[in-house]
């Protein structure tokens, strides 16, 4: 009985183990992405007014474009599929239409 309780802790502990370690590596994969596209959309409207990195202040204008921007609290809202609907309204479901 001692065994088959042991045995059955052992596998829950190990499933729960494999799950831990594949959704923190699914989030962390997520979140690289996320910031490699906000990163981008930073270069991206920084190099906006200058047409080139050559044209730019360079890395010192950069750094202060970044401060100013953290500063200012300034962020992109999320696009449109990942917005929360508004609270008096369901989500949108996809069988509709």
């Amino acid at each position: 009985m001692l065994a088959l309780l042991l045995t059955g802790l052992a596998a829950v502990a190990m499933v729960g183990g494999l799950a831990y370690g594949g959704m923190t590596s699914k989030v962390d994969s997520i979140r690289r992405a996320r910031a490699a596209e906000h990163f981008r959309a930073a270069v991206t409207a920084y190099l906006q007014p200058y047409g080139s990195w050559e044209a730019s202040p360079g890395k010192q204008g950069f750094d202060a474009f970044m401060h100013d921007n953290a500063q200012s609290g300034a962020r992109r809202p999320p696009p449109d599929d990942e917005r929360a609907p508004p609270h008096d309204q369901p989500p949108p479901r996809g069988d509709e239409g």
